[in-house]
């Protein structure tokens, strides 16, 4: 298969860039590669161990956004990228040639970072297992489930720890299940700040959920949790939220960090190859100017990429993305632990109880039903 431009996965960053693409280039072969024919809104999955939602309300076609936009979709996972050559190599077998391609594999968990975690925790961003941690705690009795909150994405950890603590108060007797959340490293601290984690403290405390803060996790084993202070708990649950690592995709030491991430100019391109630009958690910014990995970062970076893979194309210069514009619209955070919030803008807490609740809800739906 030829293609203009390919798209190496079909999450938020690959569909963003390519819908925004044709807008742009009304006769050119754009091509998305995504082991699954749906896209999985992810900021919901948060709500599946709870029953808040059913898995298949998360579920957006690419057949359909295919159709509508005029858009290639394979049905694969590329196995290998050859950039010299500007084509990938599918599990299939078969050869994809791009004129330009972009990395937008999003980021799965780096099982790696916490000892023990690979083999005795869950890690819930990624979508299988979200729905494994749904079954393991529904068929719970009792004991103590833990959260643990890490990384370069602390803020679903948080969300998760809500809901799990707001379903134990609601469907099991008091105390039967208890929920420890812990903020290893202060990762979530360092997103939301001192008055807001009090108020998440309060929030968790009142579905008898317990918060440990200021420690570090020293491993995760089968029957429990260690901290670095010697502190330790029994666990019958344990989910990992937030440490990333890169795409299992084969690249070449010059693309990509030493965690796998792909390393870009500010316009997205990448550093050592002009004809391939990364979008969304796959990428790596330069020094200064990282940016969270969130869902809605990638929608504000996919309209740039778009713009800049249509300039390179045909020889003009490219645009760096605004940094400090989306750093300053990212500082926004409104986690919903458990149909409850504080709602914090760059440290500040701006409001706190349900109310905020509603905004996120509208983005959420009016994005689900646009993609529809």
């Amino acid at each position: 298969m030829n293609t203009d431009f390919l798209l190496i996965g079909g999450g938020c960053g690959g569909l963003e860039t390519a819908i925004h693409l044709r807008k742009l280039v009304a006769d050119a072969t754009i091509t998305i590669v995504n082991p699954k024919p749906d896209l999985i809104y992810r900021p919901w999955l948060i709500y599946l161990p709870a029953q808040r939602r059913r898995f298949e309300e998360l579920h957006i076609s690419l057949h359909k956004a295919a159709a509508t936009y005029r858009l290639q979709l394979v049905i694969d996972t590329v196995r290998r990228l050859d950039q010299a050559n500007q084509c990938v190599l599918l599990a299939n077998g078969e050869m994809i040639n791009y004129r330009s391609a972009v990395l937008a594999t999003g980021a799965p968990a780096d099982r790696e970072r916490l000892p023990g975690s690979a083999q005795h925790a869950l890690f819930p961003c990624d979508v299988e297992e979200a729905l494994a941690l749904t079954e393991k705690f529904l068929a719970l009795k009792q004991g103590h489930v833990s959260v643990i909150i890490a990384g370069e994405r602390p803020g679903p950890g948080l969300e998760y720890a809500g809901w799990l603590a707001t379903a134990a108060q609601e469907h099991w007797s008091s105390g039967q299940l208890q929920i420890h959340v812990v903020d290893d490293r202060n990762s979530l601290r360092a997103r939301l700040g001192d008055s807001a984690m009090d108020i998440v403290a309060r929030f968790l405390a009142q579905n008898g959920a317990k918060l440990i803060t200021g420690q570090a996790v020293r491993a995760v084993h089968a029957e429990g949790i260690e901290l670095e202070n010697g502190a330790s708990w029994d666990s019958m649950l344990t989910a990992v939220v937030g440490p990333l690592r890169g795409a299992d995709i084969v690249l070449p030491a010059p693309l990509v960090d030493e965690r796998g991430f792909v390393r870009v100019q500010p316009t997205f391109q990448s550093d050592s190859q002009p004809n391939l630009f990364a979008v969304g958690d796959a990428t790596r910014l330069p020094a200064g100017s990282e940016l969270p990995k969130t869902w809605m970062t990638t929608r504000q970076q996919a309209p740039l990429v778009a713009q800049n893979l249509v300039a390179q194309a045909r020889g003009l210069g490219l645009r760096d993305f605004d940094v400090e514009k989306t750093r300053k619209r990212s500082g926004l955070a409104i986690p919903d632990c458990g149909g409850q919030t504080v709602m914090v803008k760059n440290g500040r807490v701006l409001a706190s109880g349900r109310w905020p609740l509603l905004l996120r809800a509208m983005v959420d739906r009016r994005y689900l039903k646009r993609r529809r």
